[in-house]
């Protein structure tokens, strides 16, 4: 047989460990990337880092041109896709190229959410989701930064800047900060860090317009008047599924791209992986958006065994959320209260020791969700715990065969009694 075509769409960590994959199962396949940002692989995750000064922007790389090259990869940066034709497997370009394919994986991403406000258009204004948009907070000078939202990007955004110099405002709709992943109790904790930092909380305020002629220079909410000359939306993050929905490719409930636990679409030999999908929540197995790295680096392998011939399934995505909110850790890990709503059984478990808190929540006795503030040693027992659906009562037990390892049983009875 002649070597397999396999084109990828997306250089975030679910296109590049899609790539890795095939080309280790497959010597002689034909690999295209294609990417519309014109940069090589770079790490999402260290952008704050950059963007506050604690790191150089060359160490955001993962990958140089020549990386690509090496790894036999035909990498196409700076291109942008206007279509997919299933009818003839071809991605076609909007320079008018056309790449035949085979096998095709999409890792399109997620885009940011624009509010429909008035004064988004000033200078001074932007989204903070790529490296172009880190590179230009890194080159503002100014003095003020408001931050619309409070979820993770937002409070790493407001965070980072506070760290670069600005005075600081994050204004969200909700009553508390980061209200998809943790509770109020754990995240009024986690705000008094932030604050007593110098960041400025507005929870449960509702942004109306940004002020300015030109420039930006101040955000009006139903309460306050936020004078500014830096604001970073943060109002959330949707899965970029434009291409896929062009192509007639099914969605789920969710609004990302369906796939099974090949990672495969509705479209034969059309794989999707990373933060524009749409799977299943690991524990749960609901419908579930998760746009975090370690899920899309999964999803990345199984899509590129599958599209090579070689079954992998997906368990389902799990939330593991970090917050470094100056030098004190918070993990959410899991389901939280909202996410459980209307489930019979549910109850939480609270416990400070030595300064760190934590808070377990559970369902008929099962260990569902996990916060801790302050703590890192627990994490990982507690991750294994929510994977392998064990029971409080398991592992208080004396002698419980729940733990993987001594150190973990010795963590769970000092958190436990």
């Amino acid at each position: 047989m002649p070597p397999r075509k396999i084109v990828i769409i997306g250089n975030g960590v679910a296109a590049n460990s899609a790539a890795a994959t095939v080309r280790r199962l497959s010597a002689d396949a034909r690999i295209t990337l294609v990417s519309d940002e014109p940069h090589p692989f770079y790490s999402a995750c260290a952008l704050p880092y950059y963007i506050s000064g604690e790191k150089p922007r060359r160490r955001m790389f993962l990958k140089t041109k020549t990386d690509y090259r090496k790894d036999g990869v035909r990498a196409l940066l700076g291109r942008r896709v206007r279509a997919v034709d299933l009818s003839c497997n071809q991605v076609e370009l909007v320079d008018d190229s056309v790449i035949d394919f085979d096998k095709l994986i999409l890792a399109t991403g997620a885009t940011p959410v624009m509010p429909t406000l008035p004064g988004v258009e000033l200078d001074g204004v932007c989204t903070f989701k790529t490296l172009a948009d880190s590179d230009f907070i890194a080159a503002h000078t100014g003095a003020k930064a408001v931050v619309l939202g409070t979820g993770p990007i937002g409070m790493e955004a407001a965070i980072a800047l506070k760290k670069k110099g600005y005075q600081v405002s994050a204004v969200g709709r909700r009553g508390w900060i980061l209200p998809r992943v943790f509770d109020p109790e754990a995240s009024k904790r986690l705000a008094q860090v932030v604050e007593d930092a110098g960041v400025t909380l507005y929870c449960g305020e509702q942004v109306l317009r940004l002020l300015g002629e030109n420039k930006v220079e101040a955000v009006a909410t139903d309460k306050h008047k936020l004078e500014c000359d830096l604001v970073i939306i943060a109002a959330g993050m949707r899965p970029e599924v434009s291409l896929a929905m062009n192509a007639g490719i099914q969605l789920g409930k969710l609004g990302g791209i369906a796939t099974d636990g090949q990672m495969k679409t509705s479209a034969p030999g059309v794989f999707a992986c990373g933060d524009c999908v749409e799977n299943v929540e690991r524990v749960s197995q609901r419908p579930f958006i998760c746009m975090l790295w370690p899920n899309a680096q999964a999803q990345g392998i199984v899509a590129g065994y599958n599209a090579v011939g070689e079954l992998r399934t997906f368990p389902g995505s799990q939330n593991i959320t970090a917050v470094n909110a100056f030098g004190s850790y918070a993990y959410s890990i899991g389901s939280n209260l909202a996410d459980l709503a209307g489930e019979d059984g549910v109850d939480v478990t609270e416990k400070e020791r030595g300064g760190a808190y934590y808070r377990l929540v559970t369902v008929k006795g099962i260990v569902r969700g996990a916060q801790v503030l302050g703590e890192t040693q627990i994490v990982g027992p507690l991750l294994n715990t929510i994977r392998r659906g064990l029971t409080l009562d398991s592992v208080r037990a004396p002698g419980s065969q729940s733990y993987v390892n001594i150190w973990q049983a010795r963590i769970w009875k000092e958190l436990l009694g």
